[in-house]
């Protein structure tokens, strides 16, 4: 469970620190990552606690 945590916080942080670098076309890309990384999180959450 730490290791799906750490992925999430790691995506997050990347975010963050290119976002301002990065073109809309990238940022869009990365989004959709930490969207797609957000339902698979909860997906396994669920599992978890079943």
């Amino acid at each position: 469970m730490m290791d799906l945590l750490k992925i999430s916080e790691a995506l997050h942080n990347t975010y963050e620190q290119v976002k301002e670098q990065w073109s809309e076309e990238q940022i869009e890309q990365l989004k959709q990552a930490q969207d797609e990384w957000k339902q698979a999180f909860a997906h396994a959450l669920s599992n978890i606690i079943k």
